[in-house]
């Protein structure tokens, strides 16, 4: 390594232990996702899948609902997380033996969720200053009904999904509730939306519902409110689905936790293209499922090696120039394994305690493509040894090939380790090439 390089690393750690951790993983940016996995908050970064896990002071992870006026997160169960201090606050106690389902920030702020306690459901308005909880209807089910999804209007009425099963069939109804008197009328009903999980608006104001047909095929339907009229998006294939979010370009995000009619290599984020609902899986990580996602709002900025700013400030700009930077879509200018930070939340940090890491040169990330459970190069093929151009789990692209990066150097150890592995990989690579170039 070359001299100066070995200079920015040392003077990048000592500004790393300068820092909170809370304010150095804390930082979110617009289009950033945050995801809860078990007991563990991720900032996601979507264009890269990097992953950071939010340093939370005083409290749990919490599933994410959305954001308030001062840029606070804002969870189930009526709970607060300031950033990028981590600081957490409950909002108010949400009472014993209280059970909740779903839960919508609406346009004044106000927390509203679906009370499943029995023997009625509720919906529940919780101001998010004081904690005041107003009960605005309840008794919406009887014993043979119950509530899914809610969302809440730009004119500040409450979309709330019901079931109903009769004669051995089940009905999905959308309900419009009036928030001053908690009277309602019913948008939609038809048997052909018989279990909505979650629902959202998307930036043009559309519902975007997450619902599972009577097979348990998971799907997004995105409706108009006016009229009931409603399409299906996506379905299966990727998608089995637990919870959803947009960003402010309209992506749609949703957490998959659901093995049906899914290959199933651990959670992942899924994000669906609003126009022709191509699905592409954007984050996956090893374990616990991933029970919440929101995004952070505002136009993404451009990822730091690809923005024209020296971000690092070590005297190079972007990529290629910036050693840091494997490829322009990084999100930074600092090699994931030398920047102090946990970025696959495995426990452990940069080289040489990350078992990813299998360098602190820029080449070398925490969970490189050929290890992260993910088809990057979309060839049907994942990671290493399933994928023949991936020579090594710590190599950070599955597809090499013209105007592609070339392979990262792999560490010596003899003929029998590393460089054996090597010539084998380069071998499986030029075998692939000649597949393809054959077809």
């Amino acid at each position: 390594m070359h001299l100066r390089r070995r200079l920015v690393l040392v003077f990048t750690g000592l500004l790393l232990l300068a820092t909170s951790p809370a304010q150095a993983q804390n930082e979110l940016r617009p289009g950033d996702l945050l995801v809860t996995k078990g007991s563990q908050l991720l900032r996601v970064e979507p264009t890269s899948g990097r992953s950071w896990p939010i340093v939370i002071d005083g409290g749990p992870a919490i599933a994410p609902v959305g954001f308030d006026a001062a840029g606070a997160l804002i969870g189930g169960r009526f709970s607060r997380i300031e950033l990028p201090s981590g600081r957490y606050a409950v909002i108010r106690s949400p009472g014993q033996n209280q059970r909740y389902g779903d839960a919508a920030i609406g346009p004044d702020g106000a927390l509203w969720s679906v009370n499943t306690t029995e023997p009625n459901d509720a919906i529940e308005r919780v101001d998010p200053v004081t904690g005041v909880l107003t009960v605005v209807v309840s008794g919406l089910t009887t014993s043979e009904q119950d509530l899914g999804g809610i969302a809440v209007e730009p004119e500040g009425t409450v979309l709330v999904a019901r079931r109903e099963r009769s004669l051995g069939i089940t009905y999905g109804s959308i309900l419009r509730i009036d928030p001053g008197s908690g009277a309602y009328s019913a948008v939609v009903t038809s048997p052909d939306l018989p279990y909505i999980d979650r629902m959202t608006l998307d930036p043009q104001g559309r519902l975007l519902i997450l619902d599972r047909t009577a097979s348990g095929q998971s799907r997004l339907v995105r409706m108009d409110r006016s009229t009931g009229a409603y399409t299906v998006l996506t379905q299966g294939d990727k998608l089995g689905a637990w919870d959803i979010a947009t960003d402010a370009a309209g992506g749609i995000y949703v957490s998959d936790v659901s093995s049906v009619g899914v290959p199933r290599r651990g959670p992942q984020i899924v994000r669906v293209d609003p126009v022709d609902g191509a699905q592409r899986v954007v984050f996956r990580g090893p374990g616990l499922e991933f029970t919440g996602v929101a995004v952070v709002p505002g136009m993404p900025a451009p990822p730091e090696c690809s923005n024209g700013r020296d971000d690092d400030g070590d005297g190079r700009t972007d990529h290629p120039a910036d050693d840091g930077c494997f490829a322009a879509r990084d999100g930074t200018e600092q090699p994931s394994c030398a920047d102090g930070i946990d970025n696959d939340a495995d426990g452990a940090a940069d080289f040489p305690l990350d078992a990813g890491c299998a360098s602190a040169e820029p080449w070398a990330q925490e969970t490189p493509q050929c290890q992260n459970g993910i088809d990057d190069d979309g060839d049907g093929y994942f990671d290493f040894p399933e994928d023949p151009e991936c020579a090594l789990p710590s190599w950070n692209f599955e597809h090499f090939g013209p105007g592609l990066p070339e392979p990262p150097p792999v560490p010596s150890c003899g003929l029998v380790g590393a460089e054996a592995w090597a010539a084998f990989g380069m071998l499986r690579t030029a075998s692939a090439w000649r597949r393809r170039r054959s077809r």
